[in-house]
């Protein structure tokens, strides 16, 4: 039996991000979410490895922060204060001056050994200045005035027996009673996977005592001025939900030793791997010339995990 830390069997439960991961590559799942967990190990450096999970790729941050800058305008909504954009986009610029300043030891691209270019940051604090202007101006008008339940916090539930982790941008509720499930992204506008907003709608079912039809759920995509993507869900479609959660958590716990959880490697996701230092099978080092292409499924990929 492997040697966790005590928060370990608390917080072991199934996340869309999990999910993603484990899909990416099943080595940095391990890593991530049970290397990290360990008090020690007589082959891998548990101190170091927790150290890299805090390592975040280049095509996340921006969301990250913009994230996270639109979460501190909701909490003072939630206060019963006035929201401000000016603040929140001087939050992003004052946190993303931060990543720059310590770039090798934060972003994971830099931190396997990229050279650090400035014109990455150029080119994220516009565009990230941009999306919060589309937040503030373009969807928020239409959020204010409904109900607020709860934003940002992250929420444990139980779906057949699996401890499920969800955190929902933002949990609202409409004048005729409906409950409405807003999630924003900051990368490219594609078809979502109903896996995510599918444990989201469970979530709120149990949460809120409701059925399917009561709940309305939507992705806005901050990067294309704000549009906003609804998505209903069948009790079909929620089974296959929870079969996908059970078939997960199952996998996700059926072994703690690394070696049922193998690599997957190729260059370009190695080297945004967060544990490409630690991983025997990492082939970051092959990887010369970092593509740094947004349309890379990859980076899709990680925008998902973050978001």
């Amino acid at each position: 039996m492997q040697n966790f830390e005590d928060w370990f069997e608390k917080f072991n439960a199934w996340s869309f991000s999990g999910h993603q991961l484990l899909n990416r590559c099943k080595q940095a799942y391990y890593y991530q979410h049970i290397a990290s967990a360990l008090k020690s190990s007589p082959v891998l450096n548990v101190s170091k490895i927790k150290r890299l999970k805090g390592l975040k790729s280049k095509y996340v941050v921006q969301g990250s922060l913009v994230h996270d800058a639109i979460e501190d305008q909701i909490t003072q909504h939630y206060f019963d204060r006035n929201i401000s954009q000016e603040s929140a986009q001087e939050n992003f610029l004052k946190r993303l001056k931060g990543y720059e300043t310590c770039a090798d030891d934060m972003i994971t691209e830099f931190f396997n050994g990229e050279k650090i270019d400035p014109a990455f940051f150029e080119n994220i604090r516009p565009s990230g200045i941009e999306m919060l202007d589309t937040f503030f101006k373009i969807v928020w008008p239409n959020l204010k005035p409904l109900e607020y339940l709860s934003h940002e916090k992250f929420d444990r539930f139980i779906l057949e027996g699996v401890p499920v982790t969800v955190k929902l941008d933002y949990i609202t509720k409409s004048n005729s009673g409906k409950l409405v499930l807003s999630d924003w992204k900051t990368g490219k506008e594609r078809r979502e996977s109903n896996l995510q907003l599918g444990a989201y709608v469970l979530f709120a079912m149990q949460k809120y005592d409701t059925i399917p039809e009561n709940i309305f759920s939507e992705i806005i995509y901050l990067g294309s001025s704000g549009r906003s993507r609804p998505y209903r869900f069948s009790s079909d479609q929620l089974d296959e939900v929870k079969e996908i959660v059970v078939s997960d958590f199952e996998t996700m716990n059926s072994s703690y030793e690394i070696d049922n959880f193998p690599a997957d490697p190729y260059p370009q996701k190695c080297f945004t791997c967060s544990f490409a230092s630690v991983c025997p099978d990492s082939r970051h080092k092959d990887q010369v010339v970092v593509l740094d292409d947004p349309s890379d499924p990859i980076n899709d990929m990680l925008v998902d995990i973050v978001e």
